[in-house]
């Protein structure tokens, strides 16, 4: 049982600990403890409430957006995670129900997939913009990745309906470099 620990130690500490007590624990072994999400660090609404914790010597230095991965990465299996007030989490401490959650995250969106038209705002668009005027691109393997908007909007509504607690990550599997743009101008 590892209650109110993780959160207070450094990401590299809570790695390493899992890591440890997954090769010393026996086959079939449980663990039990608690976990914050990562934005629960940088929510401008926390600030007071984190300030008073490093004040007081106890600092929250560690929150995870996928707790899912971040077990699987330190050797384990997660069989249940359960956010307070979700049925048997939190001991009746939390009153308030928590809707299952579909998280999806991207990468870099822009453009539209059919057309290319992008805003004239966007920098890797600006550069390409650019190129195409004065008839150069530098060479420079920078990878992109850079979802089409029509594409995105799409996947969310596809995935929107997703049961359970599931994290989807829009990105490309194999990101782009600026060379073929450079190669289409040149």
């Amino acid at each position: 049982m590892a209650e109110g620990l993780f959160f207070c130690l450094p990401a590299v500490a809570v790695r390493g600990l899992l890591g440890v007590i997954a090769e010393l624990s026996a086959p079939g072994s449980v663990l039990a403890g608690d976990f914050i999400s990562a934005t629960a660090l940088t929510n401008p609404y926390a600030r007071p409430f984190l300030k008073n914790l490093s004040d007081d010597g106890s600092p929250w230095q560690f929150g995870t957006h996928d707790p899912h991965e971040f077990l699987r990465e330190a050797g384990w299996q997660p069989l249940d995670l359960r956010q307070p007030g979700e049925q048997g989490a939190g001991f009746g401490r939390c009153p308030y129900p928590v809707p299952p959650a579909t998280i999806i995250r991207s990468g870099r969106i822009g453009g539209n997939g059919v057309t290319g038209a992008c805003p004239h705002s966007d920098g890797i668009c600006a550069l390409v913009r650019a190129g195409l005027l004065i008839g150069y691109l530098p060479d420079a393997p920078v990878r992109v990745d850079l979802t089409p908007v029509d594409f995105a909007a799409a996947a969310v509504l596809a995935l929107q309906d997703t049961a359970g607690h599931r994290t989807h990550h829009l990105l490309s599997p194999a990101p782009a470099t600026m060379n073929p743009a450079r190669t289409g101008i040149g």
